[in-house]
């Protein structure tokens, strides 16, 4: 979809240029971006609207109400299923119940609230091995004893998925340093095993982390999704898992606000007009190589629009200036090299 935009009104119109795009065959069409977005700058864009964001069920960890009095916080999680308790663990050894290794607590003053938190509440994982939880359409949550079918996202063909939550340590009890956590994107064999399709290691460390009252974002990517890929077609999951070792387990993970968005790849978005600068960011498959091209004439073929130069996007979100490109009314477009 083109989005065209002017002064005095915002329309939306499908274009013979985009209908070339997208009729291309073999390496000419590998070559383009997935998804062709023009942004004119004859007025001041919001968001693209080249992504669409999955709802995830308890995604801001609201239910079950935590406690109004101390500890104002409980084991119960709803939706999201918690990790098995290992062979090996025992609860006698001064370790507590395997349950009570995560569940969500009330955002009170400790001495102060977490200040970027959605909602009132969030998840709380204690940093010891293999503690955490997941969500996928068959996991089993809270007390409900049969899946709900609640969370039914797929891995479409074609889409790139990334997974965001925000993280810090527990005041009370902080985690050490070098401590880590796996956030992942998931889908389950024909065994119903969990397979890890992306994943990042969350690492604490005081300069990652400056402000424990302040949750810091952490991404996962799961580039174009191809026909032949063991996940195409498969329900999505999401986890938490702690991955810390024995040596520096002890302390607790708060985290919160579960964002899972779908787009097409590469996408630019978040468009910004300062003065004879604009600047977008662009979301792509992570270490792809871009070429950002420009031009004042939408209808010309996009062979003949003017090269602006390539990016490699490294984590898969990166911003992107162009000066004197704010001075006129101007498309722009991205291709993602092979």
């Amino acid at each position: 979809m083109l989005l065209k935009c002017r002064s005095e009104a915002m329309t939306v119109n499908r274009t013979k240029s985009v209908r070339r795009l997208t009729s291309l065959s073999g390496a000419g069409r590998a070559g383009w971006a997935r998804a062709f977005c023009a942004l004119a700058l004859s007025m001041g864009l919001g968001n693209a609207n080249a992504q669409t964001s999955i709802v995830v069920p308890n995604a801001s960890f609201e239910s079950p109400s935590a406690p109004l009095e101390i500890p104002y916080a409980t084991e119960q999680l709803d939706v999201w299923e918690k990790t098995p308790e290992p062979a090996d663990y025992d609860p006698e050894a001064g370790q507590g119940p395997w349950v009570q290794k995560s569940g969500v607590f009330l955002n009170i003053p400790t001495p102060q609230v977490i200040d970027n938190m959605d909602g009132a509440q969030g998840a709380f994982l204690f940093s010891f091995p293999e503690a955490g939880f997941f969500q996928d359409y068959i996991s089993v949550g809270g007390t409900n004893t049969m899946p709900t079918f609640d969370f039914d996202a797929t891995y479409e063909v074609g889409k790139t998925y990334r997974l965001t939550a925000g993280f810090t340590t527990s005041t009370f009890q902080p985690v050490q340093a070098g401590a880590t956590l796996r956030m992942g994107l998931y889908y389950r064999d024909a065994a119903s095993n969990r397979v890890i399709v992306a994943e990042t290691t969350v690492m604490y460390s005081t300069n990652d982390f400056p402000d424990p009252f302040h949750l810091v974002d952490f991404s996962a990517t799961v580039p174009g999704v191809d026909a032949g890929d063991a996940w195409a077609g498969e329900h999505i999951g999401i986890e938490f898992v702690s991955t810390v070792s024995t040596n520096l387990q002890g302390g607790v993970w708060d985290l919160d606000n579960v964002r899972l968005i779908e787009f097409e790849s590469p996408t630019l978005t978040q468009p910004l007009r300062q003065g004879d600068e604009f600047q977008f960011s662009l979301l792509s498959d992570a270490g792809a190589v871009l070429e950002v091209l420009t031009s004042t004439d939408v209808a010309l073929a996009v062979p003949g629009w003017t090269s602006l130069g390539m990016i490699t996007n490294a984590s898969g979100l990166t911003n992107f200036a162009h000066i004197g490109g704010g001075a006129t009314a101007r498309f722009y477009t991205a291709r993602q090299l092979p």
